[in-house]
């Protein structure tokens, strides 16, 4: 019961964004007030709040750090992907001025064909 109240309040006061406090910091605050009035005095002196507290602010840490990780690989995909796009129409661009200039090629190789045996029907007569 008292870890899901602290996992609420660890949610709800890392989904405030107004607030500029670190939210593991809020939370550890807000979840220690209220624990204080929750438990019973054994519990509290035996330390046993303080480590479920620690536990929740790491848990908290870990996924705060695997939000971050998996947003850095998103934002890296899309770089990628935007590099991607870019190579293959530059690509799509060369094979488009090869082609041009393939077909220009023939026709200049026609014509000094027809030039060379014009040339040498004239030499030869």
């Amino acid at each position: 019961m008292h870890f899901i109240l602290l996992i609420l309040i660890a949610w709800q006061t890392h989904s405030q964004n107004v607030i500029k406090i670190d939210s593991i910091t809020l939370s550890f605050q807000v979840a220690k007030k209220i624990n204080l009035d929750l438990l019973d005095y054994d519990r509290l002196i035996s330390g046993e709040v303080e480590q479920n507290l620690q536990k929740c602010l790491y848990l908290q840490e870990q996924k705060d750090s695997i939000i971050m990780h998996m947003q850095s690989q998103l934002e890296t995909t899309r770089k990628q992907i935007t590099l991607s796009r870019q190579q293959h129409q530059i690509l799509k661009e060369q094979l488009q001025f090869k082609s041009k200039r393939k077909s220009s090629g023939f026709v200049w190789g026609f014509v000094g064909l027809a030039l060379g045996v014009t040339t040498g029907v004239l030499i030869v007569n």
